[in-house]
């Protein structure tokens, strides 16, 4: 069986600034499951997006998105933008963490990792958006909003004393 190369693209603001000190956690993860991942944190908004679009052209065959619906959602537009055919996982760290949910990711690290290592992939549909805050276009995996939806994810997205379903239910 041929070695694969991994990438983990990690949001360090993540759940609140907590996930930047989850690399070592994670790369452990990934070691114990008998996997070499690369991991890399985002520097600022859209990153993860350029990452994941120049994973395939640096060899990698698996890209780990380490965070909230953000991070996944940047991430599946790289991949998608790229064309490539890469396999994508994703790590929930962030404050909703939606699409984990939906699609059955458990929200332990070490049981996410586990679905990694297992390689198996299943397809998804995608989905393509223009206009508001993305008039070029963006990808998008398990639903897209407008009106009373985006408002409330931005303004839960501003509390930084909470996190997951408490942040909703204030704003």
């Amino acid at each position: 069986m041929e070695k694969r190369r991994i990438l983990v693209i990690i949001n360090p603001r993540a759940s609140k600034g907590r996930a930047g000190g989850s690399v070592e956690d994670i790369a452990a993860a990934f070691t114990r499951h008998g996997l070499d991942a690369d991991c890399r944190l985002t520097e600022h908004a859209g990153h993860a997006l350029t990452m994941a679009r120049e994973a395939s052209s640096q060899g990698y065959d698996t890209v780990v998105a380490a965070g909230g619906d953000g991070c996944v959602n940047e991430v599946v537009s790289g991949i998608m933008e790229d064309g490539a055919k890469v396999t994508m996982g994703v790590i929930p760290i962030g404050r909703g963490n939606d699409f984990a949910w939906v699609a059955g990711i458990p929200r332990k690290l070490d049981e996410a990792v586990e679905l990694v290592s297992q390689g198996q992939a299943m397809p998804i549909d995608v989905g393509y958006i223009e206009g508001g805050i993305f008039p070029c276009g963006r990808y998008f995996l398990n639903g897209a909003g407008f009106g009373f939806e985006p408002a409330i994810n931005f303004k839960a997205a501003s509390y930084t004393h909470l996190n997951g379903m408490p942040s909703y239910i204030v704003a």
